[in-house]
C-alpha cells in the first residue's frame, strides 16, 4: 500500500529536514523590497514568487507534513494490529513512539494556528487583567550589571492572582525563565526607561506611563508623554476629556486638572512582559512524553533481545 509505504516515510523525511534547514536560513515573512535589499533579483523574485519566504505556512510544507502524517498514521495501525495478531512477545515501543509523533505533529499545528502573543509595559505597582480574568501585578523590575558594566539580568519580580487568590507570588521572571500559568506563558522582552507622570486625585495617587488611561467620575486622562518649554520645564502632555470637551493639555508641578493635581514627573524603569497564549502546549508537552517512552520501550526490548 503506497500511503503505508517506508519508502514514502523516507523520502518525506528527508525532504521536510532538508527544507526546513534551509527555510531557516531565509528570513520568513518579511516584505518583498527586504529581500530585494538583501539577495540577488533573480534569487529575492525567486523566494517570493516560490512562497519559500513563509515557507511554515506553506503549501511547500502543509502538504509533505500532511502526506507524512497520514503515512505515519497508516504505518502504525498496520503495525499495531501485526503487533496485536502476533504470538509470543509484543513490542508496543515503536507504536508509542509513532503516536508520539503524530500528537506532536497535532500539536506543533494547532500551536501554530492558535498561538497568540502580546506585549505589555509595566512598572512596578501596575497590573495587566489577562484573558482569562486573572491578574498579573509587577512588584518589582530589576536591570543587574556586572562590575564592567555588561548587563547582566532583567528580573521581573511577579503576583499572579486569580480569583482574588495569589496562584503565583514573588516570581521572578527572567530572559531564560518564564512564567508558566494555565495556557499562558509570560516572557521577559525588554525594559526602559520611561517619564512616568504623578497625579494626586480624590481617591489616592495615580501613577500613568505613556500611553496609559485614568478615568475617573468627572475626567478622562490619557498621558502622552514628557516635554520642556521654552523655559526649560518639563511639562506633561495629557489628552483630557470632561464637561467643556475632548482637548490637549500641558501640565506643570503643582497644577491642577478638575479633580487632579500634578505632583511630579519621574523616571522610572519599566519592564516590558510578553504574553502567549498557547492552548496546545500541554498537548505538545504529551508528545514529547510518549516519545520518549516509546525510544525507551523500543531500547530496552532491543537490549532483551541482544542479550
Amino acid at each position: 500500500m503506497f500511503i503505508s509505504s517506508m519508502r514514502l516515510a523516507k523520502l518525506l523525511l528527508v525532504y521536510l529536514a532538508s527544507a526546513s534547514i534551509l527555510a531557516s536560513f531565509v528570513p520568513q515573512g518579511l516584505e518583498a523590497k527586504a529581500y530585494a535589499a538583501m539577495y540577488p533579483s533573480f534569487v529575492s523574485k525567486l523566494l517570493v514568487g516560490s512562497g519559500f519566504t513563509m515557507f511554515f505556512s506553506s503549501a511547500f510544507f502543509i502538504l509533505p507534513g500532511f502526506l507524512f502524517f497520514a503515512n505515519l498514521s497508516a504505518c502504525t495501525a498496520k503495525r499495531f494490529v501485526r503487533e496485536i495478531k502476533k504470538k509470543g512477545r509484543k513490542r508496543f515501543g515503536p507504536d508509542i513512539l509513532h503516536c508520539g509523533l503524530m500528537l506532536l505533529i497535532i500539536g506543533s499545528t494547532l500551536s501554530y494556528v492558535g498561538r497568540t502573543e502580546g506585549a505589555v509595559e509595566l512598572i512596578p505597582g501596575d497590573s495587566v487583567q489577562l484573558p482569562d480574568g486573572s491578574t498579573l501585578s509587577l512588584l518589582d523590575f530589576q536591570y543587574e550589571r556586572y562590575d564592567d558594566g555588561r548587563p547582566k539580568a532583567w528580573v521581573s519580580l511577579v503576583e499572579l492572582r486569580k480569583s482574588g487568590q495569589s496562584a503565583s507570588k514573588g516570581y521572578e521572571i527572567q530572559v531564560n525563565k518564564p512564567l508558566r500559568y494555565s495556557v499562558f506563558t509570560v516572557y521577559q522582552s525588554a525594559y526602559r526607561e520611561i517619564p512616568v507622570l504623578r497625579l494626586d486625585g480624590p481617591d489616592g495617587q495615580y501613577n500613568l506611563v505613556p500611553g496609559k488611561e485614568l478615568v475617573l467620575s468627572d475626567i478622562r486622562v490619557r498621558y502622552l508623554g514628557a516635554h520642556a518649554d521654552g523655559e526649560g520645564r518639563v511639562l506633561a502632555l495629557v489628552q483630557v476629556s470632561d464637561s467643556h470637551g475632548e482637548r490637549i493639555a500641558r501640565l506643570g508641578v503643582g497644577e491642577e486638572l478638575v479633580s487632579l493635581r500634578m505632583i511630579g514627573l519621574d523616571t522610572r524603569m519599566a519592564s516590558t512582559l510578553a504574553v502567549v497564549k498557547d492552548s496546545a502546549f500541554f498537548l505538545v508537552v504529551l508528545a514529547y512524553l510518549l516519545i520518549t517512552v516509546g525510544i525507551s520501550m523500543t531500547f530496552i526490548q532491543k537490549a532483551k533481545d541482544a542479550a
